[in-house]
């Protein structure tokens, strides 16, 4: 069940996500769990690009889920793996093209 809180969480990520230049995860994809182990705080389901949050990230705050939310939207996007060449590709170009436009 999606709280409250939960929703204003992803209303938050989508509009982080649209400023870098990520596509926001289709809300219709996005479930939230308190199945996932201690370790996993969110899981991207590559064959139909779904997301699972755990309750766990949700409760650790805005910043925490934020960062989650952004790696999951980018795994939903492009469907590269964690601690591939690519995925840190990925995010290196979008630091890079961030702080370009705000210095310009």
């Amino acid at each position: 069940t999606m709280t409250e809180r939960h929703k204003a969480l992803l209303a938050l990520g989508e509009a982080i996500a649209r400023r870098v230049g990520v596509d926001p995860i289709p809300s219709d994809r996005v479930h939230f769990t308190s199945d996932l182990s201690d370790a996993e705080l969110a899981v991207t389901r590559m064959d139909t690009r779904e997301v699972w949050f755990s309750t766990k990230l949700a409760m650790l705050g805005r910043d925490e889920f934020l960062a989650g939310y952004l790696e999951e939207a980018i795994h939903a996007m492009t469907g590269l793996r964690d601690c591939t060449r690519e995925f840190q590709n990925a995010l290196l170009a979008i630091i890079v093209n961030n702080a370009q436009m705000e210095s310009a």
